[in-house]
């Protein structure tokens, strides 16, 4: 016997036999939508820092040497980060909200990699 849960189906007024892989997989869609949404607004929206140096931190890049350490700390050990760290991202010109919009948009980069590793072994499954 297959494991079914009832659900309503507005349309049809009636309990219909609905998978729980397909429960699943909808959840799923739903998360990926929630993150691509969350992704976008990290990235394109307005902030003390351009898109294009979000989009590269996002990623694990940055063309200044102390940047591109920094961000390497937070996406890989993050709890390894210092005030050392943001005092040598003070003296590379950055100031508090830039540190900030590029610590997310890092950790952030991290995460959706990570995300996205599980949901494809989620998807994987038979």
């Amino acid at each position: 016997m297959s494991a079914r849960a009832l659900t309503r189906c507005p349309s049809m007024g009636d309990a219909v036999a609905v998978s729980p892989r397909r429960v699943a997989a909808n959840r799923l869609d739903g998360l990926r939508g929630d993150v691509d949404r969350l992704v976008a607004a990290i990235l394109e929206g307005r902030g003390a820092t351009s898109p294009q140096d979000r989009r590269a931190a996002f990623a694990g890049r940055a063309d200044d040497p102390a940047i591109a350490r920094y961000v390497d700390v937070v996406r890989r050990q993050a709890y390894r980060v210092t005030g050392e760290d943001h005092e040598r991202l003070h003296e590379a010109g950055l100031d508090d909200d830039a540190i900030f919009e590029l610590t997310v948009a890092a950790a952030l980069g991290a995460a959706v990699q990570r995300l996205r590793v599980g949901l494809s072994l989620a998807d994987g499954e038979s």
